[in-house]
């Protein structure tokens, strides 16, 4: 477990924007989120999970 951010914080770490964060969540794509009280929330360590596996599942070139 990480530390809880909300959606401006969690779309600084990953860099994109808070409509494109909120779009994704939309869609169901992007990091887990969740709401609490009314707000959407993510966990830290899921939005390095998920950056981790957008790295896998798109990497190109190697052995």
């Amino acid at each position: 477990m990480g530390e809880y951010v909300d959606i401006a914080e969690a779309a600084r770490i990953i860099g994109v924007s808070v409509n494109t964060l909120r779009r994704w969540r939309r869609l169901d794509k992007g990091p887990v989120s969740f709401t609490v009280a009314g707000r959407v929330m993510y966990d830290t360590h899921d939005i390095h999970k998920w950056w981790s596996d957008q790295r896998y599942q798109t990497r190109r070139g190697g052995f």
